[in-house]
């Protein structure tokens, strides 16, 4: 049975890779042509909004890349704001609202100008469709308001993350400083912000509708405009049975799943500045990842490969739990080094103080034995694949 520290960390690490994922799927479901003329005048203000911020960011990294390299040659992450990191994937939960661990997106390349519906500010039919879908758990639609030649004014998300993201944007462009995709909001307490409620949502447009041609384009969410990606945790369990497809789009989801996990262990060492030799176990963990990247591109680029039916469910799974177990490591390493301060501060002798530290010490050093026995269990497999190919 996990203890509660080993299921807060790994409620952390997954809750980070799923993260990780999202920013790839989005990416992967926006960077397509639209097929939607709102669609594409929407994504166009978000970028005109956010280049100045966008550019700032890019340059701050690859400034970063120069100064600060990273040992394992890996570059500073850039988080820019975008069509896809505003629209993309939000996290969706089973039947009873547990086990948050899926993906669900909306495919933006299909949706068609006649997906939305047109309505004045303060319509009715429009009041009525806002009230039931913002800030509701299972809100479905999103709204656009645009002005008669074309202008994008404001977007109302109400299908996002939760019923807590939603809420109402603007666009703030051509000032020297903070231009971008910013929220209307409202006071809450002292010297703190929250969303519009759905009624200031209301009020919001009805004061648009002062201005002449203003129109606000709805579109409802229907089940054909979703798709959902498989659970990214569970799947850990199917490829540790060696239950995996074998077609492209298969392999290529496979391989993404393992980059967010590798995106998300370089994110939490960087933060907690614990890459410092360039001789590190996670290097090795690298390299053996990269290398199982290329066998299946190998495997999925040739049919014939294909048709050998490789078990690499193993294989991936082996490389999944390397990953999981270094990040077991850092926790635990952290997590001792946090128990030792606590005692000290508490005016223990260093020697005294050392033992409040050793469980998690121990813990870690069994991480560190696992991670080793699953890359030599890693570098067989891979020996045994390319023997056959």
């Amino acid at each position: 049975m996990k203890s509660l520290f080993e299921s807060l960390y790994d409620s952390s690490y997954n809750k980070t890779i799923i993260n990780e994922y999202a920013q790839l799927v989005a990416e992967e479901m926006i960077n397509e042509s639209f097929k939607s003329s709102i669609v594409q005048k929407l994504a166009k203000a978000i970028y005109d909004a956010e280049k100045d911020h966008n550019k700032r960011e890019v340059d701050n990294a690859k400034r970063l890349d120069k100064e600060y390299p990273y040992h394992d040659g890996s570059k500073h992450i850039v988080r820019l704001n975008n069509f896809a990191s505003i629209f993309g994937p939000k996290e969706s939960s089973d039947r009873y609202g547990n086990n948050k661990k899926k993906l669900q997106g909306l495919k933006w390349s299909e949706i068609k100008d006649e997906d939305f519906k047109e309505y004045a500010p303060d319509d009715k039919e429009l009041i009525k469709l806002i009230k039931s879908s913002y800030g509701k758990k299972d809100g479905n639609a999103n709204f656009i308001v645009m002005t008669k030649d074309g202008q994008i004014l404001n977007f109302i998300k109400a299908y996002g993350q939760s019923e807590k993201s939603d809420g109402m944007y603007y666009f703030k462009t051509n000032e020297k400083w903070g231009n971008g995709v910013k929220e209307l909001t409202k006071p809450y307490y002292s010297y703190q912000q929250r969303s519009l409620k759905v009624n200031e949502v209301i009020d919001a447009l009805k004061g648009l509708a002062t201005i002449d041609g203003v129109k606000v384009y709805a579109l409802v969410i229907t089940s054909d405009m979703v798709k959902e990606y498989s659970d990214i945790i569970s799947d850990r369990s199917k490829a540790q049975e060696g239950i995996i497809n074998y077609d492209k789009n298969s392999l290529r989801n496979i391989l993404k799943k393992q980059q967010a996990r590798y995106n998300a262990l370089v994110a939490e060492m960087k933060a907690k500045k614990l890459m410092q030799d360039p001789e590190s176990l996670f290097n090795d963990i690298k390299k053996v990842n990269d290398e199982v990247v290329e066998l299946y591109k190998k495997i999925f680029n040739n049919p014939e490969n294909i048709d050998k039916n490789f078990e690499i469910g193993s294989l991936m799974n082996y490389v999944s739990r390397a990953y999981d177990e270094y990040y077991r490591y850092l926790k635990e390493t952290r997590s001792a080094e946090r128990s030792v301060k606590r005692a000290k501060d508490k005016g223990y002798s260093d020697e005294e103080a050392s033992k409040w530290g050793e469980w998690n010490r121990n813990s870690a050093k069994n991480a560190i034995n696992d991670v080793k026995d699953y890359l030599n269990k890693i570098n067989k497999e891979i020996e045994k694949i390319k023997s056959e190919l």
